[in-house]
């Protein structure tokens, strides 16, 4: 008994000592490693704390290091992964600090989502010869990586993705990384997974180099090169007898410059489930052979430009049974049996596994319909046929696709009503119709789409009225856009409650509410942020139930609402961004209440009946657009203007304001549209308009006061489109130097900012009015997005004076000019040949004179060509496409001025060589010249004369025996004349009887 007591006390004791050592080796790390982890963990800027963890003795509990407690308790894992992939909760670092490579028995390592601020990749990773994972993706290193690190021959995975940025404000510039080959992979042959997405690849023989490489690493499964700058010819091979063919599961060349067609060797990729050759340049057919590999999971060859696909879109579908994902689109496909077949697919497949199809935008040309086949893919969720110029309408066997989460069918030309088969497709959550030729009423099954977030049904021809019954059972709607609808009308009773909670209700130019009150169920959407009710026949005021806290934006535009606008506009929508409410009869002053709208940044309140004053308290609003035109405001433009620094756009056109409102735009930096036409407004137009308004397009300050002359510096805007200061006191010159006065440069209309073509985003908020313009003898409205590409100046009805310079006719892309109602004088520069784009004229009511240019007979885009009422003389050019002039008032009250269609006949005298001798006689430059060339020929003709003059004479004074020779040689000369005169004379006596006279010398 004593004894095996004594032994189990023994044993006892073992066991303490065993589990004594065991937690003490568990518990702690080595010391050297925790030392070099706390270095590292100090060359980190860590805002996010994420490594706060890292402190007292046992590196191993540390968050992101992991330790192997077998063999000593090295440290062999370090994650230091940001799986935020956020700026904010990134670790920044001026490069991999040293101590990271006296972790020797590293095996993983992940910095990946990290900043190490544009420093080179760390040479000493070689070092780390037990790392099987290594992730540096998205690390922002700078530079070339080493080929050393093939010497990582243990690697099985190596990630060194670039091609994508952390989420957050532009903090990081693109970061650049290139390998001079890649060779040294090939010495990884443990590796399965290598992404270098974004690392551009410098080495002339790309593509045999990555077939070498592939053709190497036996247990490569995925590779990933994507942007990396890879191209080929129109031949690619792979080696023979390519075991990697057969093996590779993932392969991503996406947004590359391969071109020609899909290279052949990719058929025997039997194992391939992912396939992206998305955004390369693809251009031939899509093979029929990449249908029989069956394993797909993916495939994408999107943003090529194929021309079709051998044996249609059904082939593609019906082999793969286990494809997801098929992405078509962007294409140009020109075929057309791009779909295939139109009946329906084989039973290759029990069940097809397609559950995302994109196929926007992939018929160039062509009339399609959509396929009824596309209703047998019961597990589809997404499908996508944007933009296809389909015909016809949509197939009832849509229906069947119970699992259908997404559809866009936006932007074709189909035709018919709502599918009554929709009202199965419980489960779909997003539906755009939007811009067909839809038609028809809603029936009740509509009301079925139980899980609808978004519903745009847009642009279409649908009517009827919606009621409570379509929407009874829509209880999570958020979105919904029924725009352009002109026969469609909702009319709910004002007690309904909906089950839902719009953000964005958009219902402009339809036929409203079937009242012309607001109508009260609007104010149950709490949520609301964007109200659009343009255009739908409400008439009254804006009533004080009318409150969202939620709203940004309001378009009350075209109803009309008359009174004024509330007074507590500001408690009733106080985070109003965007208020639109022209064209409503509103009337009364602007409420000082905007002001208290921190937020507002679009105010326009055009065509109403606005009076009284503009609140000059709207300075202290961040404001980009602001349109009070066409109005009857009065008093002085607010000196406090000069605050709204921000403004891109100020229209204040059509109103009674006065002042000098110029002076107060020194700092409007922004400032791209400046309309201020039909107003009071005075003095002058100062120099530094053209120094300080660098983004300014349209300048129109028509019919006012401005006086002065026009200062130089306006020339030289580089973006000044359209210049209007026409109807004023302006005196002096012309500038002469029109610098950058181009149509050559951004439009006006773009997509950065308020000034945008809504057909390109549909959803943005395109700001549009309008500015007069006399075009072809008539007045015509054009919006500013319409002038994008057009020079139009018109300085008309001023008192300018002196010449039109040469500069000014010769504009890229000048499409109007017109200076008539001046004091011009001068002739027509013959540079205004050059004028091809020209199409409106208008000269009339100066004192120019001389002859009409023949060059502008090149003139073949103009419409409207006015001369009158000027001092021009000659003959009328009817060559070219002056000849298309026959209305007498454009040449009319010219007393010198002759020639069709004139009744004043010119001179009989070639039309032509006249008119060209016309022409050089009042060209300046040529009249000079011709001046100058006939004083040098006279000049030459007298020195001439002088000279052969002075040769003779001069030689015969100074020597006698020149002269001597010279006398005798006249005489005998004389001699022998005379006696060839006597016999020629007596032989003509003789002949005629008649007496000789002697001759007398």
């Amino acid at each position: 008994m004593g004894r095996n007591s004594t032994n189990l006390v023994a044993l006892f004791f073992i066991v303490i000592i065993f589990l004594s050592s065991f937690w003490v080796s568990s518990a702690s790390c080595i010391k050297q490693e925790r030392e070099s982890l706390l270095r590292l963990k100090a060359s980190f800027v860590d805002s996010s704390n994420r490594l706060v963890s890292w402190k007292g003795n046992d590196c191993c509990s540390w968050e992101g290091v992991g330790c192997d407690h077998t063999n000593g308790g090295h440290v062999i894992k370090l994650d230091l992964r940001n799986y935020e992939y956020s700026y904010s909760t990134s670790l920044l670092s001026n490069g991999v600090d040293s101590s990271l490579f006296e972790l020797k028995y590293l095996n993983y390592l992940d910095l990946s989502g990290n900043s190490f601020n544009y420093t080179q990749t760390p040479l000493y990773l070689t070092e780390l010869l037990e790392l099987t994972y290594l992730n540096l993706s998205l690390t922002y290193f700078h530079g070339e990586i080493s080929r050393s690190l093939g010497n990582l021959t243990k690697l099985v995975v190596l990630d060194f993705n670039i091609f994508k940025s952390l989420d957050g404000p532009g903090y990081f510039h693109w970061t650049e990384l290139f390998i001079d080959g890649l060779e040294w992979v090939s010495s990884l042959s443990s590796l399965e997974y290598l992404d270098l997405s974004g690392i551009r690849v410098v080495q002339s023989n790309l593509v045999v180099d990555v077939m070498q490489v592939l053709n190497i690493l036996p247990s490569l499964s995925s590779l990933k090169l994507s942007n990396c700058g890879l191209q080929n010819t129109l031949h690619i091979y792979a080696p023979q007898n390519a075991s990697f063919l057969s093996k590779l599961q993932h392969l991503d060349l996406s947004y590359n410059m391969f071109d020609g067609p899909i290279p052949s060797f990719l058929r025997n990729m039997t194992s391939l489930r992912f396939l992206s050759l998305h955004s390369n340049r693809y251009n031939s057919s899509i093979p029929s052979w990449l249908s029989n590999l069956v394993n797909f999971d993916t495939l994408d060859l999107g943003f090529n430009m194929f021309s079709s696909i051998e044996g249609g879109l059904s082939s593609i579908v019906r082999n793969n049974c286990h494809l997801k994902t098929l992405h078509l689109s962007f294409n140009h496909f020109l075929g057309e049996d791009i779909f295939g077949s139109y009946e329906n697919l084989s039973t290759n497949c029990k069940q097809y596994g397609l559950e995302e199809l994109y196929l926007n935008m992939m018929i160039k040309f062509g009339t399609h319909t959509i396929p009824n086949w596309l209703g047998e893919l019961q597990n589809l969720k997404f499908l996508y046929l944007q933009n296809n110029s389909l015909r016809g309408s949509i197939p009832s066997s849509f229906g069947n696709l119970s699992s259908l989460e997404k559809l866009d069918i936006s932007y074709n030309m189909l035709n018919g009503g709502f599918p009554i088969s929709f009202g199965k497709l419980s489960n779909l959550m997003l539906l755009n119709l939007r811009e067909n030729n839809l038609d028809g009423v809603f029936l009740e099954s509509f009301g079925q789409l139980q899980n609808l977030i978004l519903l745009d049904l847009s642009h279409n021809d649908f009517k009827g009225a919606l009621s409570e019954i379509h929407f009874a059972n829509i209880s999570r709607l958020e979105y919904l856009f029924m725009d352009e609808n002109e026969l469609l009308s909702f009319e709910m009773k004002s007690s309904w409650v909906p089950a839902f909670q719009l953000k964005i209700f958009s219902i402009g130019s339809t036929l409203g509410f079937g009242t012309t009150k607001f109508p009260r169920w609007i104010g149950t959407q709490k949520e609301m942020s964007y109200l659009n009710l343009f255009n739908c026949n409400i008439v009254g005021p804006i009533p004080t139930w009318f409150k969202f806290q939620n709203l940004i934006f309001l378009d009350l535009s075209y109803n009309q609402i008359t009174r004024s606008l509330p007074k507590s506009i500001d408690d009733q929508m106080p985070n109003l961004t965007g208020l639109l409410i022209s064209n409503a009869h509103i009337n009364g002053s602007l409420p000082q209440s905007l002001c208290r709208l921190k937020n507002l940044e679009l105010l326009i309140v055009s065509n109403n009946r606005l009076s009284n004053t503009i609140p000059s308290c709207l300075s202290i609003l961040n404001l980009n657009l602001l349109d009070l035109s066409s109005n009857n405001l009065l008093g002085v433009f607010p000196s406090s203007f000069q605050n709204l620094s921000n403004l891109e756009v100020m229209n204040l056109a059509r109103n009674q304001l006065q002042g000098e409102p110029l002076m107060a735009m020194r700092s409007f930096n922004f400032l791209s549209i400046l309309d201020l036409e039909g107003n009071k407004f005075c003095g002058n137009i100062p120099e530094w308009m053209g120094k300080n308004l660098q983004n300014l397009q349209l300048l129109n300050l028509r019919g006012n006061m401005f006086n002065d002359t026009i200062p130089s510096t306006l020339w030289l805007l580089p973006r000044l489109q359209i210049l209007i200061l026409a109807d004023n006191k302006l005196v002096g010159n012309i500038p002469p130097n029109v610098g950058n006065f181009s149509a050559s440069r951004r439009p006006i209309a773009n997509n950065d900012g308020l000034l945008c073509n809504s057909t390109e985003d549909p959803y943005a908020f395109c700001y549009m009015s309008y500015i007069t313009q006399v075009m072809k003898s008539s007045k015509f409205n054009y919006s500013y997005s319409q002038l994008y590409l057009i020079v139009n100046i018109d300085l008309s009805n001023n008192n300018l004076h002196g010449h039109i310079p040469s500069e000014i006719v010769a504009i890229n892309g000048l499409f109007a000019l017109n200076l008539s109602h001046n004091n011009l004088s001068g002739i027509i520069p013959v540079e205004i040949g050059s004028s091809i784009a020209l199409e409106s004229l208008d000269l009339s009511f100066n004192q120019l004179s001389g002859s009409i240019p023949n060059s502008m007979a090149s003139l073949n885009s103009l419409g409207t060509l006015k001369l009158s009422n000027n001092n021009f003389s000659g003959c009328i050019p009817r060559e070219g496409h002056l000849s298309t002039f026959n209305d007498v008032s454009s040449y009319e009250n010219n007393p010198n001025l002759c020639g069709a269609p004139l009744a004043v006949i010119c001179p009989n005298e070639n039309p032509k060589e006249s008119s060209v001798e016309i022409d050089n006689v009042y060209d300046n430059d040529s009249h000079e010249e011709h001046k100058l060339e006939k004083m040098w020929f006279w000049i030459i003709v007298v020195l001439g004369y002088a000279l052969g003059f002075w040769a003779v004479v001069g030689t015969l004074i100074l020597k006698r025996s020149w002269r001597y020779a010279y006398f005798q040689f006249m005489d005998e000369t004389k001699d022998k004349i005379c006696v060839a005169i006597l016999v020629n004379m007596t032989t003509l006596k003789q002949q005629m009887g008649g007496n000789v006279h002697r001759c007398v010398l």
